[in-house]
């Protein structure tokens, strides 16, 4: 319930940011798209979605509140939702192209369940499910913007993403001997490629 609570207020907040910028420049808001490779794991990737309101305390610092989605290829949990803070830090050039770094903290929203049957080594049964549930969420990046006019650009990053992921055992064992490592699943760590607009 907490978790729903959480996650209907951030989806309220940036559904209101519009009405927002509109009263005050220094609200913005930053849109994100981005595909990954899992590193620890074997043929997995990630698709990615960030919507991000931010503050512009001055040219070069923002920071914010945003929330997104990421959809997971070959691991678990397959679909996660992150709530996070960020702040971002561009370089003054003096031109249009901009170098920046992005950091994003929070926690992972999103959860499945695996049912699983087998009998182990002495002929036993045993049956239940595991859940893999998402938790605490980090994602520093690193990348270049293109001013296309004041306080509008363009963006392109590369980011390492870090999920923390938590493993619940629901087996009925029943007498069996089961060896729980085959189904504790690793944190998802990250590689992504993101392209982005900012206005």
């Amino acid at each position: 319930m907490r978790e729903t609570i959480l996650l209907s207020l951030s989806v309220l907040f940036l559904f209101s940011s519009p009405a927002i910028m509109a009263q005050d420049k220094k609200i913005g808001l930053q849109l994100e798209a981005g595909y990954g490779i899992i590193s620890n794991k074997d043929n997995a990737s990630a698709y990615q979605f960030f919507l991000s309101p931010y503050y512009r305390v001055n040219d070069n610092f923002s920071m914010g509140i945003g929330a997104g989605l990421m959809q997971h290829k070959s691991t678990f949990p397959e679909r996660s939702y992150p709530v996070y803070v960020h702040s971002k830090y561009r370089l003054n050039t003096n031109s249009n192209l901009k170098p920046f770094f992005n950091l994003k903290i929070g926690y992972g929203f999103g959860s499945t369940d695996m049912g699983i049957a087998g009998i182990d080594v002495n002929d036993l049964q045993y049956s239940g499910e595991i859940k893999y549930s998402a938790d605490f969420f980090i994602s520093p990046s690193i990348g270049i913007s293109y001013d296309v006019v004041k306080q509008r650009s363009l963006f392109l990053a590369i980011s390492y993403d870090l999920l923390k992921v938590k493993t619940k055992n629901m087996i009925r064992q029943e007498n069996a001997v089961v060896d729980l490592k085959q189904y504790t699943e690793k944190n998802s760590s990250i590689i992504g490629l993101r392209v982005g607009y900012e206005f």
